[in-house]
């Protein structure tokens, strides 16, 4: 069947240089895709998908698969706004008339290629509208000796060849090619039908005198593997050619390439004695390539990878909305030989957390559902406002418990007296499609020994109340609310609940989780707890969330410092976000940890710095890490690499709160606070309205005799984090 893809004028007004422009791959900073071996249907919806977003297609490739195809391309942004088109799957007299048409309408021939599909010779072409006015010629169909007159006609005519084709025909080897004319004198250099040892060290020769492979073919003569390849000689330009990989080793390849600043230009799969093979020329792009502390960082996250013995860690950093750092190290599946990059997905645990913070702030500040639809949700409000007479998946009516009156603030602030996993019940383990049927499992068990506002005391169930609040408010599933409201409107295609359906769905790019031995595990229905811990995401774009809300393009500067931002009574936390300092810095993060995976987000708030880390194994903490590479990007030369295993943030705060006892004496009114190895900085005591009262630190002892009998809250800031404690003055 005969597919035929329509003209686009599509794009950014930007516009190339007339040397950019001639074969449409010298320039950087663009934004690019590839996608490989697709069925009809799939290379269709594809191209579509990306075309209509402004990417136009450069390289195209067709291998027969049986009685039909597979298909591959790669794109680019079309930042010329340059009228384009693809045509394929052609007979020869087909490609013909569509040469002479497009040629009338002032397009030239990019790329060409040919393939045999049930043993008819098929042809497919990219032409651009020839915006330069360059004269062009294309030839195909030509035997070797054809080709040779056609080569020597054409370099003597002042042309230069872009594209070279060599392929099967009736079981003869036939040569096609595309010839620009060579305005700009750029120094190039051509070679066919080399040896695989002919071409390796024409390749090392032609990078020491300084070409760039733009174009690169490979076939059989009589059995024998052949090469060829174009070189141009241009300047400020670095590249990767690889030729002869496995599928396994070209994703690898391709994977780690984008994360280094390299974008794919050029992509064959072709025919070996061992089988299929792939390769590809990836072309300088991005900044990360030359970032001068790239080798630090590479060094930071490598050595806490050996040293922790992690399967796999991914990294991503960037700074007031570029892309400094992005890698991987180790495996995202060692079994498979998966290698770890930046935009491998780990499940994000209890970062999932202030993904809905944020979504929550956002619903309670605007009043609406991205839609426009509007909604009526107030963060201050009582948890029980929105969770009565609330409809199970068997129809039911239920009701939230009278045991709770906290808000659904305090809720993401951990000050609900909310049980644990340690200490309460958890749901059954299975597939919920509406929290409120997993919420009503647990919320008729004993609060936490605590007071609702007041006390701390850190929960994940407590985002299963606020799932059951949100799906009330918003008419939508905690899963599908990840989507609408993030993850598709502000371009995070990672981000999503791992368990939208009783069955995680395949995505090459998930990874797999490791236990505590590195064996392989899974990880369980977690659909009770999305906003918990629920989420997936990659690295690239969990620190793509964490600076759009940081720049306020997700929720507005007020609502970012005044909503989820600002710490919910004398908790640490804002909406979820874990507020404080670190080395003088103000941060916003979280992390999270459970069994196969261990994440951690954190915004330096004055410095337009965001760094997420994740692996695919849970450790002590990432801490340590996260330290030293925000002090390698923002005053290097301070740091000493950390190798000690610190504990998580929030068990970190756990802990610290156990570490800290508070001594009152009823006689003097004076109050001890014990705290061995920690040093306190401050003490700040409200009563329980929130009326603060001046008292002076002196010795780790502070007085009450000021003050009027009640219950005090003290906040004790330490050199570790902040901590609360309850005192009574008679």
């Amino acid at each position: 069947m005969k597919n035929l893809i329509l003209s686009l004028l599509l794009g950014w007004a930007i516009f190339a240089s007339p040397s950019q422009a001639a074969i449409l791959k010298f320039e950087k900073g663009l934004g690019w895709y590839y996608f490989q071996n697709q069925t009809s249907s799939q290379f269709n919806q594809k191209f579509h998908e990306y075309s209509n977003k402004g990417y136009m297609v450069i390289d195209f490739d067709a291998r027969p698969i049986g009685s039909s195809a597979r298909y591959s391309m790669i794109l680019r942004k079309n930042t010329d706004n340059r009228g384009w088109n693809l045509y394929y799957n052609l007979t020869s007299s087909e490609f013909s008339q569509r040469w002479n048409e497009m040629s009338g309408k002032g397009y030239r021939l990019l790329d060409q290629e040919s393939y045999t599909i049930n043993g008819v010779q098929r042809y497919a072409g990219v032409w651009v509208q020839n915006k330069e006015g360059y004269l062009w010629a294309s030839y195909r169909n030509k035997t070797a000796a054809e080709y040779s007159t056609i080569f020597q006609d054409k370099k003597s005519e002042g042309y230069r060849i872009t594209d070279i084709e060599a392929y099967n025909v009736n079981g003869n080897i036939r040569y096609a090619a595309i010839w620009v004319k060579n305005t700009e004198g750029i120094v190039w250099a051509q070679q066919r039908d080399m040896s695989r040892t002919t071409y390796v060290a024409e390749a090392q020769t032609k990078i020491s005198q300084g070409y760039v492979m733009v174009d690169y073919e490979s076939y059989q003569i009589d059995g024998v593997q052949k090469y060829a390849a174009i070189w141009e000689k241009r300047s400020g330009y670095a590249y990767h050619s690889k030729t002869n990989l496995t599928a396994l080793e070209f994703a690898n390849r391709s994977r780690e390439y984008r994360d280094k600043g390299f974008r794919l230009v050029d992509y064959e799969q072709y025919a070996t004695s061992d089988g299929t093979r792939y390769g590809g020329i990836w072309l300088e792009n991005s900044s990360r390539y030359h970032y001068s502390k790239k080798n630090q960082l590479n060094n930071l996250v490598s050595s806490f990878q050996q040293i922790n013995n992690l399967p796999g860690i991914s990294v991503a950093i960037m700074r007031n909305g570029t892309m400094l750092y992005q890698r991987g190290f180790g495996f995202a599946d060692k079994e498979s030989g998966k290698v770890a990059h930046s935009e491998s997905i780990y499940l994000g645990a209890s970062v999932s957390k202030v993904i809905c913070g944020t979504i929550a702030t956002k619903l309670h500040d605007e009043g609406q559902l991205h839609n426009g639809t509007p909604i009526n949700f107030n963060l201050n409000n009582a948890t029980s406002t929105y969770l009565t007479n609330v409809k199970k998946s068997d129809n039911s009516l239920v009701t939230l418990p009278g045991i709770h009156f906290h808000t659904v603030a305090e809720l993401f602030a951990h000050l609900g007296c909310i049980p644990h996993y340690s200490t309460g019940p958890e749901p059954n383990i299975q597939h919920y499609n509406k929290a409120i049927d997993a919420l009503t499992q647990i919320w008729n068990s004993k609060l936490s020994s605590c007071l609702t506002g007041i006390s701390r005391n850190y929960s994940t169930h407590a985002f299963t109340y606020i799932a059951a609040v949100l799906e009330q408010v918003t008419g939508k599933r905690s899963a599908d609310l990840v989507r609408s409201e993030l993850a598709i409107p502000y371009g995070l295609p990672s981000m999503r609940a791992m368990y939208t359906n009783s069955t995680i769905p395949f995505n090459y790019e998930r990874v797999r989780p490791y236990n505590d031995s590195n064996n392989p595990t899974s990880i369980s229905n977690n659909s009770w707890k999305v906003w918990g811990g629920g989420i997936e995401a990659s690295p690239a774009d969990l620190v793509r969330f964490g600076w759009k809300v940081l720049n306020g393009t997700i929720v507005n500067a007020n609502a970012r410092d005044n909503i989820l931002w600002k710490n919910v009574g004398p908790s640490p936390n804002g909406i979820a976000w874990r507020l404080g300092v670190v080395n003088g810095r103000q941060i916003a993060e979280h992390s999270g940890r459970t069994t196969g995976t261990h994440a951690h987000l954190r915004v330096y708030r004055n410095d337009g710095l965001v760094i997420a880390i994740m692996t695919n194994r849970k450790i002590d903490a990432l801490t340590p890490l996260m330290d030293n590479l925000a002090e390698e990007v923002l005053a290097p030369g301070r740091l000493t690499l950390v190798t000690t295993r610190a504990r998580s943030t929030d068990q970190n705060l756990d802990q610290l709160n156990k570490q800290i006892v508070t001594y009152p004496n009823p006689v003097s009114d004076i109050v001890t606070l014990q705290a061995p190895g920690i040093k306190i900085k401050e003490v700040q005591v409200q009563n329980l309205l929130g009326k603060a009262y001046k008292v002076a630190l002196k010795n780790n002892q502070i007085s009450l005799k000021s003050l009027p009998p009640g219950l005090y809250i003290l906040t004790i800031d330490t050199d570790q984090g902040k901590v609360t404690k309850k005192v009574i003055k008679k």
